[in-house]
């Protein structure tokens, strides 16, 4: 049987909404306050998906953070899901999961959340 999971274990998950704002570049604010940058490098397109490497800063109430991550964003559905793990700050060493949604192709826009387990550091 598996142990409980305490409250400080439990996943932290923060909500945003992020835009392009220069190339490989995405700035954005975290709810409840804060901010998100995202740095894109290692960009590859594999059909209709484009696969890449980023880096992630987060300045949250609940505190501040740079992850790396990585994954892809499926051009059909507008889909990002990337993965990593926190490597400054906050948290440092726990897993991190990034999924968003395209919302505007215009404007680059994208909402969804950063999920940061702390069990995992």
């Amino acid at each position: 049987v598996a142990a409980p999971v305490t409250a400080a274990e439990r996943p932290i998950v923060l909500g945003f909404e992020k835009a392009w704002s220069a190339p490989d570049y995405y700035v954005g604010t975290v709810d409840g306050g804060g901010t998100i940058e995202m740095w894109l490098s290692d960009k590859s397109v594999i059909g209709n998906t484009q696969h890449f490497d980023a880096t992630v800063t987060v300045d949250a109430p609940s505190g501040a953070f740079s992850a790396f991550v990585s994954g892809k964003i499926n051009f059909s559905t507008g889909r990002v899901v990337l993965n990593g793990s926190v490597t400054s700050g906050w948290l440092t060493g726990a897993r991190v999961q990034e999924v968003s949604q395209l919302i505007d192709p215009g404007t680059g826009s994208f909402t969804g959340t950063i999920q940061i387990m702390p069990a995992s550091s």
